[in-house]
């Protein structure tokens, strides 16, 4: 019960299911609140260094882009909100992450093209790049090679394959000057996989830092004391076994994968607006 209620205390929310009652719940926050409260008074409440060390900050865009890394995240954003980027010219990646709405709808599955459903829970598409792989079977190595997999799927975007992509964006004349600004030099940088790494550089940029993020790089007194015991207890739980930064997760996947364990065989088993430019 208490840990459950340190973890709702820290979180605000949890993704992790539990049975345990509303007034159940009250009962063991009060109980959480007034541990912490006792810890800090001891002048024991400050969180174990090994603890620190299992994260890492979510630090922020880097301020200083180049001009190409400007137009790719232009271009990325335009083609975010395009959906003419779908088989039925209705149906966009903000579709299923919108933005404004913290990246994710609110349906188990979300709809595609002609109302077709996929068949997993579209995650939110914020902090999305600082994951050790993604989608939830982890088939795709970074943001950038997940971009594309929507827009082939049948029951989400339906284009089919890249090259009809392709012929799609060169048929819109005001996406020429946009892929020749993000990708400079380049003969013909109208394509498929282009268009990919320009989303991916946007998405790159949808990072939330908080203060949980400032107590990480040295704000000690920006958490409250119940926030240190949740994370406390998150540590202690082991829910970092899941949800950890992406470096130690690959590390630990390297592990697991070279002795057949349970973190590989998951990854096996698992399977701002801008107006788009116009035709003419």
């Amino acid at each position: 019960m208490r840990t459950v209620a340190a973890l709702l205390t820290l979180l605000g929310t949890t993704g992790c299911s539990s049975d345990i009652e509303p007034e159940e719940a009250q009962a063991t926050r009060t109980l959480i609140r007034e541990g912490a409260v006792a810890r800090e008074k001891a002048g024991g409440n400050e969180l174990n260094p090994r603890i620190v060390r299992r994260f890492r900050p979510l630090a922020p865009p880097a301020r200083a882009m180049s001009k190409m890394d400007e137009a790719r995240v232009e271009l990325g954003r335009v083609l975010y909100y395009d959906p003419r980027l779908s088989r039925t010219k209705d149906v966009s990646c903000n579709s299923c992450h919108p933005l404004a709405d913290y990246g994710a709808t609110h349906d188990s599955h979300s709809a595609g093209v002609e109302g077709k459903r996929g068949a997993r829970n579209a995650p939110s598409v914020y902090n999305a790049s600082r994951h050790f792989a993604q989608f939830w079977d982890g088939r795709a190595a970074n943001v950038e090679e997940q971009a594309g997999g929507p827009m082939l799927n049948a029951a989400e975007m339906g284009m089919g394959d890249g090259p009809h992509v392709t012929s799609v964006l060169r048929a819109i004349k005001g996406y020429a000057p946009l892929f020749a600004a993000a990708f400079p030099g380049r003969d013909d940088p109208v394509s498929f996989e282009n268009a990919c790494a320009a989303i991916g550089t946007f998405e790159r940029g949808l990072l939330t830092p908080s203060r949980w993020d400032r107590y990480l790089l040295g704000e000690k007194e920006i958490l409250t004391p119940q926030e240190k015991e949740g994370a406390r207890t998150f540590a202690n739980l082991g829910c970092l076994v899941c949800h950890r930064h992406r470096r130690a997760h690959r590390r630990s996947a390297a592990r697991e994968a070279g002795r057949g364990g349970a973190v590989a065989r998951s990854i096996r088993q698992g399977s701002g607006r801008r107006h788009a430019p116009h035709d003419r």
